[in-house]
C-alpha cells in the first residue's frame, strides 16, 4: 500500500499526514468504550481466578475456548444478560472468548493465515448485543 495524505497533499508538504486507508482505531476506542470496558473486566476476573495469560498453557485451548465462547453465546441467546459465576455480560464473556482461540493456536505453535481465523465460520452470524454492553447493568 503506497502511503498517502487523504487531502491530496504532498509527503513533504506542510499539514500533510501520510494516514490514508489506514485503521482509525479511535473510532472502536470512542465508540464502543463501554463494550471494551466490560471486555476488559472480563479479562480482569479471569487474571484473578486464574493467572494473567495463562490461556497460552491450556491444553487443547482452542476447542476449549470454542466451548466457552458458545456456552456464553447460548445464555445470552437464551435472555440471560448476566454470567452467574462472574455477574458479567454474557456478550462480554463471548467477545472476550473469541480471540483467545487464536492466542491458544499460536500457543500451539500452528500459525494461522492472515485473515482467517478458526471461529469465523461461528462467529460470521453472531450478532453481539452490543447495546446491552454499551448500556451496562441500566439497560
Amino acid at each position: 500500500m503506497v502511503e498517502q495524505d487523504p487531502t491530496g497533499r504532498g509527503a513533504h508538504e506542510p499539514g500533510s499526514k501520510l494516514d490514508a486507508g489506514k485503521l482509525r482505531v479511535g473510532l472502536v476506542l470512542g465508540g464502543f468504550a463501554q463494550a471494551l470496558r466490560e471486555v476488559s473486566m472480563v479479562g480482569t476476573y479471569g487474571a484473578e481466578k486464574y493467572t494473567d495469560n495463562g490461556l497460552v498453557e491450556v491444553p487443547d485451548g482452542i476447542s476449549r475456548y470454542t466451548d466457552a465462547m458458545l456456552r456464553h453465546y447460548l445464555a445470552e441467546a437464551a435472555g440471560e444478560r448476566f454470567d452467574d459465576g462472574s455477574d458479567l455480560l454474557h456478550a462480554a464473556h463471548v467477545a472476550w472468548n473469541a480471540p483467545r482461540q487464536d492466542r491458544a493456536d499460536d500457543a500451539a505453535g500452528r500459525q494461522l493465515a492472515r485473515g482467517s481465523t478458526a471461529i469465523s465460520p461461528i462467529m460470521a452470524g453472531w450478532r453481539p448485543s452490543v447495546d446491552a454492553c454499551q448500556r451496562g447493568r441500566e439497560g
